[in-house]
């Protein structure tokens, strides 16, 4: 079956990091018209621009995008990572859509194998959309990320493994942006633990307004800033989410399985800001009494100054229509 998601009639036919037909508003009607087994799609604008949709869609893919009919903790989920080294490509890995553009695009989500590397590793690169106008797109933008949901054994303490590294070259640290490792604990469709880990900046509402699941205080951690280096992460689920100020414990009640997030976040805003890491060797075992490390150091909580959000130094807010920001004193913030 050939269908089209349209988007609200106040958004144009190309309405994602990238110059559309006219550049003005565009609000206006999609006329579908079915002939047998054909079908064509036209948007017609107030302003009487026709423009045709293509003939052939591309096909969804229910593996690559498993959360388009999907929650969270609907997820199929399996014993330990499938493909966590990534050694055949994105395979067992579930990705939010992103809107692509036809040239230099901002997001890459991808295999690669790294300069003197023998094995393959997910490159992941967000910058900010390269035509930007009200309406355009939203800010920030966090959903270039892929993630696996793993059944949990009862009564036993998960350790997440992984690896990753910054790509200096395209990290701007001096940025609104971060990598991100988000894990989620479900037990049925309740959410029992929400922890992020950041590089460079936290953007707190990631675990909050923009998570899509209701339950379970954001907590929040630091990852390693240095670029060029492979950085061995373990992380504790236990002992991190028994952190929380309220004490909460692990087994009361029992999460039956974690949602893991590997992403990049970008203020989609300003200059570019970009920022890129490599991360490989996703694993996940069970051993009690552990504690989350990086390169054998010690997890620490992220520091106040490195979390962000938007209206944190200039107070911001939506005004009805396209998506515009209305922000106080625009002209002194400097990026």
């Amino acid at each position: 079956m050939n269908f089209i998601n349209l988007p609200a009639t106040g958004y144009r036919p190309r309405s994602f990091g990238e110059e559309d037909y006219s550049g003005g508003p565009a609000q206006g009607l999609c006329i579908v018209e079915v002939k047998g087994e054909k079908m064509t799609a036209t948007y017609k604008s107030v302003t009487l621009e026709e423009y045709m949709y293509p003939d052939k869609l591309p096909v969804f893919e229910d593996e690559k995008y498993p959360l388009w009919f999907r929650n969270k903790w609907e997820l199929p989920a399996n014993k330990s990572f499938v493909n966590g080294n990534f050694v055949n490509g994105l395979k067992g890995w579930g990705r939010r859509y992103i809107y692509q553009e036809d040239e230099a695009p901002a997001n890459i989500c991808e295999v690669r194998t790294p300069e003197s590397e023998g094995f393959p590793a997910l490159y992941l690169k967000t910058q900010k959309r390269g035509f930007h106008t009200p309406g355009q797109d939203r800010l920030p933008q966090d959903v270039n990320r892929v993630f696996q949901a793993i059944e949990l054994q009862p009564g036993e303490e998960p350790v997440l493994r992984f690896e990753y590294m910054l790509d200096g070259q395209n990290c701007d640290f001096s940025g609104f942006n971060g990598l991100y490792i988000w894990v989620e604990g479900f037990r049925r469709s309740t959410r029992l633990i929400n922890l992020l880990y950041f590089a460079n900046k936290a953007w707190i509402n990631l675990g909050t307004t923009y998570s899509r699941s209701a339950g379970a205080q954001p907590l929040f951690f630091s990852l390693d800033n240095h670029a060029g280096q492979w950085h061995d992460v373990q992380l504790s689920i236990r002992a991190d989410f028994e952190t929380n100020p309220k004490g909460f414990r692990y087994f009361s009640p029992e999460p039956d399985r974690l949602v893991v997030s590997a992403g990049i976040w970008n203020i989609n805003d300003g200059r570019k800001q970009p920022f890129a890491a490599y991360l490989k060797n996703f694993n996940i075992s069970y051993q009690t009494g552990s504690a989350s490390r990086i390169n054998g150091k010690a997890m620490e909580s992220m520091p106040e100054e490195r979390k962000w959000w938007r209206g944190k130094y200039i107070p911001s807010r939506n005004v009805a229509g396209e998506h515009h920001y209305h922000v106080e004193g625009w002209n002194e913030l400097k990026y």
